[in-house]
């Protein structure tokens, strides 16, 4: 596929195996431009009745969900995160927005993307089940997952902001390694 959009002129970075945060998958992305990954808390079993969640924080649990993610991470290549959410109907759910970009921040990522399955809603009652109801996945109905897109911007500051202003000696003894 790379040779493919090389053929057509792209000179960007390609990168594949966005999900399966495990040894082996980690290794096919040593040769890639960039990393990518997805990462989801709270992931539901189905949208039908009888469907769970575990309905803890995130913070109750050291965000394993971003760690693993993190755990992914190649130094020397760009780091980003394709899909990212903490899944209604969690009732920790706000935390995605300030948690994850300000975790995102304070670890130099590259990009962040919430995961958007139906993330406009031109009008109520259209025919498609992801756009008549707050369901997982979809952030287009669910206040809180618009008020986390609107706060995104706002943890990033404040983490960056937060940041030293001379760099620490970890990075270089991550580079020796």
């Amino acid at each position: 596929m790379t040779k493919v959009v090389r053929d057509l002129g792209y000179r960007g970075a390609v990168t594949d195996f966005n999900n399966w945060p495990t040894v082996q998958a980690s290794l096919s992305r040593q040769n890639l431009d960039a990393v990518a990954m997805n990462t989801y808390r709270d992931e539901v079993s189905g949208y039908q009745p009888g469907s769970k969640i575990d309905g803890k924080s995130s913070i109750a649990d050291l965000a394993l969900y971003m760690r693993r993610a993190a755990a992914t991470r190649w130094l020397g290549k760009p780091f980003i995160i394709t899909e990212y959410d903490h899944l209604f109907w969690n009732p920790f759910r706000y935390e995605s927005g300030l948690l994850m970009p300000a975790y995102a921040s304070l670890q130099d990522w590259d990009a962040l993307c919430r995961h958007g399955a139906g993330p406009i809603v031109l009008r109520y009652g259209e025919p498609y089940q992801h756009k008549r109801a707050i369901l997982p996945y979809v952030f287009a109905l669910d206040p809180v997952a618009r008020a986390g897109e609107r706060l995104a911007p706002s943890s990033i500051a404040a983490a960056m902001w937060s940041r030293p202003t001379t760099p620490s000696p970890l990075p270089c003894a991550a580079k020796k390694i």
